[in-house]
C-alpha cells in the first residue's frame, strides 16, 4: 500500500507459496522505490517475491521501469524465478505514489479468476482473468477447429457485444456461432447460428429470417450442361408463404463467355406455388426475365460476362408458399454449365424471410 510519501510504500504481513517454497511477513514492512524525477512521463515498477536459488529463500523486491516506457515482467524462467505481487505506477516530478496507483496482482489459491497485469500472460485455454490495465473480465478460448487461441472481453453488465455493418457483404467471414451483428441496411441485431457455413438469422421473433452469404471465392472450371454446384442454400424447416432474394457477384475468365442459374425450393405441395424474378447486369446492359411457375429447377439465364475476369453480378428474387407434410427442405441456388472458368465472388449472398 502507499504510505503518499515519496519513495516509500508499505507491504503488510501476509504468506504465499511459490515454487515449492513456503514465504511468511510477520509484520508490515517498508519497501522504498526511487523517485521518478521526468518533468511530464510516468514509471511503472513491479513488485515480485523473488526466489534466490542458491540460498532457497524468498524475498520481495523491486523491479524498476523505464521512465515512458512498459512495466518490468517478473522472471519467471531464469536462475531467481518471480512471482509479481503488484505493480506502482510513480508519477512525475518524485512526487509520491497515489493509492490507487498500487495495482494487486497476487493469485490466491483458492481464486478461480487470476489478475492480469499486461493480458499476454501465459495462461491455459478456459482460463478467465482479470486484466488490471483496461479494469475488465477476460477469457482465454479456442473455438472449435481453430488452430489458435484468443483473449476475449467478457460482456460487461447489459453490455451487448456486436460487430457494426453496413449490409450482410460487411459481416465477420469467421465469425463463430453466437456472434452478433447490428446490420444498418436490414436495422436489426443478426446472429451467426451454424457451425459450418455461416448463417445469419435476424434476432426476435418466430418467423424464419435467414440470411447466408459465402465465406469465399468459389472457383468452377468450364463443363458440361450436367455440371452443378451449389453456390448458396438455406434450410427451410416449416410451412408457409416465404419470400427470398440471392444476389450472385461473379466472373469468367474468357470473355464472351455464359453460364446458368438455377433455383431448387422445398417440394411445394399439389397447392404450392413459386414465382421467380430474375436480372444482370453484365456492365454494358441490365436483361431481366420474370417468370411465374409451380416447380422449382428451373433454369435462370444464361448470363454472360463481356469482358474477361471482371466482376459483374446477377440478382434471383422471388417468393414461394410450400404446403403439406412433405414439403420441407433446402432453398438453394446452383450453377449449371459454364462455358470457362466461373468465380462466385465471397460476399455473394442468399436470404429468405417467411411472411
Amino acid at each position: 500500500m502507499s504510505e503518499e510519501v515519496p519513495g516509500k510504500l508499505k507491504v503488510k504481513p501476509g504468506r504465499a507459496s511459490f515454487r515449492g517454497f513456503h514465504y511468511v511477513l510477520d509484520v508490515e514492512t517498508e519497501l522504498n522505490y526511487s523517485l521518478n524525477a521526468d518533468a511530464s512521463r510516468w514509471r511503472s515498477d513491479t513488485i515480485v517475491l523473488r526466489l534466490d536459488r542458491g540460498t532457497n529463500k524468498l524475498a520481495i523486491a523491486l523491479k524498476e521501469g523505464v521512465v515512458g516506457g512498459s512495466r518490468p515482467d517478473p522472471d519467471t524462467s531464469g536462475p531467481t524465478p518471480e512471482m509479481a505481487l503488484a505493480y506502482i505506477n510513480v508519477p512525475p516530478n518524485s512526487a509520491a505514489v497515489p493509492a490507487n496507483q498500487v495495482v494487486d496482482l497476487r493469485q490466491f489459491v483458492s481464486r478461480r479468476i487470476r489478475i492480469s497485469a499486461k493480458g499476454n500472460e501465459t495462461f491455459p485455454d478456459g482460463t478467465i482473468f482479470y486484466n488490471a490495465d483496461q479494469g475488465r473480465f477476460y477469457a482465454k478460448i479456442k473455438q472449435r477447429g481453430a488452430t489458435s487461441s484468443e483473449v476475449a472481453p467478457m460482456p460487461k453488465f447489459r453490455e451487448v457485444v456486436a460487430y457494426d455493418a453496413a449490409d450482410s457483404s460487411e459481416y465477420p467471414a469467421s465469425a463463430p456461432v453466437g456472434t452478433l451483428v447490428w446490420d444498418e441496411e436490414l436495422g436489426q441485431i443478426v446472429v451467426q447460428s451454424s457451425w459450418t457455413t455461416p448463417t445469419w438469422i435476424p434476432v426476435g421473433g418466430s418467423k424464419l429470417e435467414a440470411i447466408k452469404r459465402r465465406g469465399g471465392d468459389l472457383q468452377i472450371t468450364s463443363g458440361t450442361a450436367s455440371t452443378a454446384e451449389t453456390i448458396l442454400t438455406i434450410p427451410i424447416d416449416r410451412t408457409g408463404s416465404f419470400q427470398f432474394e440471392g444476389v450472385i457477384f461473379y466472373r469468367m475468365a474468357t470473355a464472351g463467355t455464359t453460364a446458368t442459374l438455377q433455383l431448387t425450393t422445398p417440394s411445394l405441395g399439389t397447392s404450392g406455388r413459386l414465382t421467380i424474378g430474375f436480372e444482370y447486369n453484365n456492365g454494358s446492359n441490365t436483361n431481366s426475365l420474370r417468370m411465374a411457375s409451380i416447380t422449382s429447377g428451373t433454369s435462370l439465364g444464361p448470363f454472360g460476362a463481356p469482358a474477361a475476369s471482371t466482376a459483374y453480378s446477377c440478382r434471383v428474387y422471388g417468393s414461394f408458399t410450400n404446403l403439406g407434410a412433405a414439403s420441407l427442405g433446402n432453398l438453394g441456388i446452383t450453377y449449371l454449365n459454364p462455358g470457362s472458368t466461373l468465380t462466385i465472388v465471397n460476399g455473394s449472398y442468399l436470404t429468405v424471410r417467411q411472411v
